[in-house]
């Protein structure tokens, strides 16, 4: 069994930017410790690069306040488990465990379409990884 980044040790929470310092609270408080990043791994602009990255928490950018999905689709191929042995490349899990979304987005007040909600459904759904 192939591990993601990390071995697969620490499963992984996304929040997307920008985000109010108690949507990272609520992902701390149900996962506690160093599970879940803190405010620290914050990204500094709106691109991919400069996403942050710390422990259990992947901070995704946003592009004029809609998720990336681009962003999302490579992270969770990236933190996917598949099976070496056969190489296979159906999905044993994901170390990305949650996806959260806030809609219509705050601070933003973007409202996301509900084509937008259906393919990230879709998306996360393919690896059983929760859309909250």
């Amino acid at each position: 069994n192939d591990r993601p980044p990390n071995g697969g040790r620490i499963r992984k929470c996304v929040v997307f930017e920008p985000y109010y310092f108690n949507h990272v609270m609520a992902v701390q408080s149900t996962r506690g410790g160093k599970n879940c990043g803190g405010l620290a791994c914050r990204g500094v602009g709106d691109d991919a690069e400069s996403a942050g990255e710390v422990e259990g928490l992947l901070v995704g950018p946003t592009k004029h306040g809609v998720p990336d999905l681009d962003w999302l689709r490579s992270k969770l191929e990236q933190y996917k488990f598949t099976d070496a042995a056969t190489s296979s490349s159906q999905s044993l899990g994901n170390a990305i465990r949650m996806v959260t979304l806030v809609n219509p987005g705050n601070p933003s007040g973007v409202a996301l379409p509900y084509s937008f909600l259906k393919a990230i459904t879709e998306l996360t759904k393919e690896d059983g990884v929760w859309r909250v």
